[in-house]
């Protein structure tokens, strides 16, 4: 009897040892075609500032920076003054951190940091404050931007919650590492 007890209490521990797996952390690779196919369905996106410029932020391009643990997104841009026929074509690069929203289940951006704004035709004195628009616009929108919106799943397996404690940012794909809330 104590031996078939013995028997069973190593079993159990055996049974045990293989599900801690279920519970260790957890990676979720959100690779970069997949993070840039989520972001493409948030443009173009337009807005009119002050009641003066239509704004229109258009064809977003993702890289990954692993080097400085940011995103970068570059970005057309479009002003038309709303008292004109004028318009002005550009570009837009935005870079931030990531940071997981638990309350969306997103990935959203954090942090940005304008890193390039170019005009075409515009004289330099225009350019600074329409750059200035420009970023205030691009820095709202993309604060409110989920990047990628998880699973349930991700946050919960077999039973145990999980909450996310790292994001690592790779030339190809970014990394969330999910781990149990104790």
């Amino acid at each position: 009897m104590k031996a078939l007890a013995k028997l069973l209490m190593l079993g159990l521990l055996g049974i045990c040892a293989a599900c801690s797996g279920l519970f260790g952390p957890r990676d979720v690779v959100l690779p970069l075609p997949r993070l840039q196919q989520a972001l493409d369905t948030r443009f173009p996106y337009s807005d009119r500032y002050l009641a003066l410029f239509d704004v229109t932020l258009s064809r977003p391009r993702l890289a990954l920076r692993p080097e400085t643990e940011r995103i970068e997104i570059r970005m057309d841009v479009n002003f038309v003054p709303v008292l004109t026929n004028q318009s002005w074509n550009g570009s837009l690069a935005i870079s931030g951190s990531l940071q997981v929203d638990p309350g969306q289940q997103a990935l959203v951006l954090a942090q940005p940091r304008i890193e390039q704004f170019e005009l075409e035709g515009v004289d330099p004195v225009y350019a600074g404050q329409l750059g200035r628009l420009g970023s205030v616009l691009a820095q709202q929108f993309l604060d409110q931007v989920a990047l990628y919106r998880f699973q349930a799943s991700d946050f919960r397996r077999a039973g145990v919650d999980l909450r996310p404690t790292r994001i690592a940012v790779r030339p190809d794909a970014l990394v969330v590492t999910f781990e149990p809330v104790k």
